[in-house]
């Protein structure tokens, strides 16, 4: 019965730490898309 609660534990750690990879994963994304509007808008002056 431990295995199981520490089976659903170290599940919890793993899933929290996914979710969280993907949204630095996204902010990234969207640094990235701004950076080269940015370069662009900067660019064309």
């Amino acid at each position: 019965m431990v295995n199981l609660y520490l089976v659903f534990a170290y599940g919890i750690v793993w899933a929290i730490f996914v979710f969280y990879a993907w949204i630095i994963h996204r902010r990234q994304n969207r640094l990235e898309k701004e950076l080269q509007e940015l370069k662009k808008t900067l660019g064309q002056k």
